[in-house]
């Protein structure tokens, strides 16, 4: 009989553990700066809360830019491919620098007419545009830093990304008293600070991942300069980052439309709405986190071209993914108006919230069942059928359904989330759908190779 730690159980739990440990406490520190910058006056809260918005859509897509890394580097560890590592790796960081800098500039450019539009008041727009200058370097600081850690955790190197993880919210708590507040020498700078203390942060990762991928000797970083530049093969290796972009773009403009008519109901439900949507994004960061072991090595396996393997690991990835969910979804269903006070002490926000609190809780295992989907498609370089199992549902099940029962029944925010809850139920169906016939297809084309392979020897 097998111990565990010869199960496949216990080798998806050792890499997704870290990252389940960075998620979860990054969900909590990464709050800080915003608490801190809470303390100045609401003008500079108003102008930081507006910038992050419009960072964070840039932000999105230049992550979004880096896919081909994440999925083809466990791809080629699984081959013990060490030359096609270092080609994904330098086209990657070719493309995302070039996604980067594209957004830094778009960013200086639009931010300010933009948000001078929906705002209209001057003050909070040059707090706003200063907030994001100061901050812009942090997006040229994702490209290598998103990169090196994807690269480690492919090669289950997990434990940095939690390190990593761990400096960039500490660090930016440090900077962020300084440059904030104003500390000895160091002026007040408040917004500026803010962006300034993310983007040091953010750079203080990066050194960390440096030293770890020279400590690792997975490569030399200054060998990337040998490989061989081809233009057919940097488009070709970039196509699986195009559908994570287009829906990263989707989503922001699909959240942009909930939260309207969130606004659309008054302010409480939209106080409401956006309390109900961190947790939904909670469940849904801890779920991708305690996958992201199923999914790293489902890819190595696509590398060795083992499908047994990669169904035992989907499959069991599946069961830790639902139990933690589960557990997860306990709270939100029995106790969902202690879970509201813990952010908010407004009676009449919690009355307006806590049937959707319970919706969340309901859909916790779909949404964990979803993630483990997704993941297997990202892990089998099926980035389009993801896109279209994350868009398709938005627009069909969710606006509509959140539009009619939000806006033209009594139901409020009930009727809103009940739209986010039919979306992960569509996303969980179409991707079932995308796995089982990506599988199904991988499986006939490894059969092929096989018999081909016994006609050549004989």
């Amino acid at each position: 009989m097998k111990s565990f730690k010869e199960t496949s159980y216990y080798q998806i739990l050792i890499l997704s553990l870290p990252i389940f440990i960075s998620s979860t406490t990054s969900i909590f520190l990464g709050v800080t700066d915003t608490l801190m910058i809470g303390r100045t006056n609401v003008q500079q809260l108003a102008g930081v809360s507006g910038g992050a918005a419009i960072f964070s859509l840039f932000s999105s897509i230049i992550v979004a830019s880096l896919t081909s890394n994440e999925v083809l580097a466990a791809k080629y560890f699984g081959e013990n491919n060490v030359k096609k590592v270092k080609e994904t790796l330098l086209y990657t960081l070719i493309f995302g620098l070039i996604i980067s800098l594209s957004s830094i500039l778009l960013m200086a450019i639009f931010a300010k007419p933009i948000f001078r539009l929906i705002v209209g008041n001057p003050d909070i727009t040059n707090i706003t545009l200063s907030y994001l200058l100061a901050r812009s370097p942090e997006l040229f600081f994702l490209v290598p830093f998103t990169l090196l850690k994807n690269t480690l955790n492919a090669n289950k190197r997990t434990k940095w990304a939690m390190y990593s993880s761990f400096t960039v919210n500490l660090t930016n708590i440090f900077f962020g008293y300084f440059f904030i507040f104003g500390i000895g020498p160091i002026p007040r700078f408040e917004a500026v600070g803010a962006g300034i203390s993310s983007s040091l942060a953010t750079l203080s990762g990066l050194i960390l991942l440096m030293i770890a991928f020279k400590k690792e000797k997975i490569l030399q970083i200054s060998s990337l300069i040998q490989v061989h530049f081809s233009i057919r093969a940097f488009l070709r290796s970039q196509k699986l980052s195009y559908p994570p972009m287009g829906s990263a773009i989707f989503d922001y403009v699909a959240n942009l439309v909930v939260f309207g008519i969130m606004g659309t109901l008054g302010s409480v439900y939209l106080a409401g709405g956006r309390i109900a949507f961190q947790l939904d994004m909670i469940i849904f960061i801890i779920a991708m986190g305690l996958g992201i072991g199923g999914k790293i090595l489902i890819g190595r396996f696509w590398g060795k071209k083992d499908i047994n393997e990669v169904y035992k690991y989907f499959k069991s990835t599946l069961i830790i993914v639902l139990l933690g969910t589960m557990v997860i979804s306990l709270p939100f269903i029995l106790i969902p108006e202690y879970i509201l006070f813990t952010f908010t002490t407004f009676n009449e926000v919690v009355e307006v919230t806590k049937n959707s609190i319970l919706l969340i809780g309901i859909s916790a295992p779909i949404i964990g069942g979803a993630c483990v989907l997704a993941s297997v498609l990202r892990a089998l370089g099926k980035t389009n059928y993801d896109m279209y199992a994350n868009v398709l549902p938005i627009w069909i099940f969710q606006i509509p359904v959140s539009i009619l029962s939000g806006l033209y029944t009594d139901w409020g925010l009930t009727g809103i989330y009940l739209g986010f809850l039919l979306y992960w139920v569509g996303r969980c169906i179409m991707s079932a759908l995308f796995v089982k016939r990506t599988l199904c297809i991988l499986k006939k084309d490894l059969e092929i190779e096989r018999i081909q392979a016994n006609v050549r020897l004989q």
